[in-house]
Order: C-alpha cells, then structure tokens, then sequence
C-alpha cells in the first residue's frame, strides 16, 4: 500500500526471521511492517498498537521528531533500533542479559543475582566455590556453539564470504582459546567460584550476541563494545541513548 508517496509494505509477521530491515529498505525504497507487531487483539477486538503506529509514523516521516532508540522483545525475537537504523534479531540469553543491562545504564550488576533472575534457581553465594569451571549443561553449549559455528563456516566457504568467514573462524578460536584457559594441566575443569563463573556466563553470552548485531548493524555494536569495556558487568555509555523497552 501507499502512504502519500511511501510505499509501505505490510507481512503477517517478522518473528523467527534473520532480515536485515535496513537493507531492504534501502535497496527497494519500501518501509516494512509487521501486522502481527501493528496490531493485536484485546477482549475480542482488533486494536492498534500505538507505540508501532508511532513509530511507523516517524519511518515514513510522517512525524516530527526521530523513531526512538528501542530494544524490544516481541514474540520470539527482538525489535531493535537503534540511529534510525531498525532490524530484528532471533531471541538469546545474550540478549535477554543486553536488554537488562540496557534498561539500567551506569549500574553495576551482579552476575550471579542477573543468572537466577533469567533460570530462575535460587541464587548461589558469590564466593562459594562450584567445582570445575564448566558443567555438563556448559559442555553441552560449548559443543552446540561450536557445531552451530563449524555448520556456518562451511556455508561462508560454499558462498566464498570472505567477511563471515574471518568473523566466524576469530569466533571459533576464541571459545577454543577459552576452553584451554578453563582446563587445568591435568584436563580438568578449574575450580571457580560462583561469581567468577557467572561473570564468565554472562560475558560469553553477551559477547556472542553483539557479533551477532554486528552482522545487522555495525554501528550499534561498536557501541555496545565501547559502553561495555572494561567492565561487562556495567553498560556504561558515553551519551545515554535513552532505549525504550
């Protein structure tokens, strides 16, 4: 359909999808929206939502001011936009813990109050001390991280890109590198304590995460690189981008 001289396409839904929306956009002139985010039901009725129709109203410059910085959670992905620049992204604990971190700029968390706050297992004591510095359920997702990885170098290898390619080959040897860190002289998983492995948890996710932004929007992982330096504990910006959640 069009809207004055926009051309606004509307799909059934977004959810699950890898789509690049900028690009897109960009290449052929159109601004995509999803229904399924435009519009719901409440006690039997179709309502509109308005923080998507307003945003739809700044994308086609309908409005006065910029669409919002926002990192929203809707179905089973998230709705980011961030600089104009707006993408959608499938759901993972890197961003469940990015949208936490977001949400409170400057604040220090704790990694072990933030793991049970997204498990839901009682907290444990921040010095106590776990065993081996990786579980079954760790080796699991380190052996799932690692296959998903490998799966995806032979794809960037079949299509001769050379970019993923090199992303995906530093990504892999990175979790090898660690995994030798975490392994003592004798094989075993060193012992850590709660925090420390919690720490470890919560920047392995997040890490994963914002590689997985830049693949839609450079920008926004640069910024989050730089906001999280030095302290992966603490999202602490230079300018405050004020997201809406």
């Amino acid at each position: 359909m069009s809207v004055g001289a926009k051309t606004v396409l509307l799909v059934p839904s977004l959810a699950g999808t890898r789509i690049d929306l900028g690009s897109i956009e960009r290449t052929f002139e159109v601004t995509v929206i999803a229904a399924d985010e435009l519009f719901f039901s409440q006690d039997g009725t179709v309502v509109v939502s308005t923080p998507a129709l307003d945003e739809l109203r700044y994308r086609l410059g309908l409005g006065e001011d910029s669409p919002p910085n926002s990192f929203r959670m809707t179905g089973d992905h998230w709705d980011i936009c961030f600089e104009k620049n707006r993408f959608v992204l499938a759901d993972a604990i890197g961003m469940w813990y990015l949208a936490e971190f977001l949400s409170r700029p400057g604040r220090t968390l704790n990694p072990v109050e933030l793991e049970n706050a997204r498990t839901g297992i009682a907290a444990r004591s921040s010095t106590s001390g776990t065993g081996e510095a990786f579980d079954e359920d760790a080796r699991r997702e380190y052996k799932r991280t690692l296959a998903d990885i490998s799966a995806r170098i032979a794809e960037a290898e079949r299509n001769n890109d050379a970019g993923t390619l090199e992303t995906l080959q530093t990504e892999q040897y990175e979790i090898l590198s660690q995994l030798q860190k975490d392994t003592g002289r004798s094989g075993k998983a060193r012992v850590l304590t709660d925090e420390s492995k919690s720490r470890k948890n919560v920047r392995q996710a997040i890490n994963r995460d914002i590689k997985r932004i830049a693949e839609h929007h450079a920008e926004l992982a640069e910024h989050l690189k730089l906001a999280f330096k030095g302290n992966a504990m603490c999202y602490r910006p230079d300018a405050d981008p004020n997201w809406e959640f």
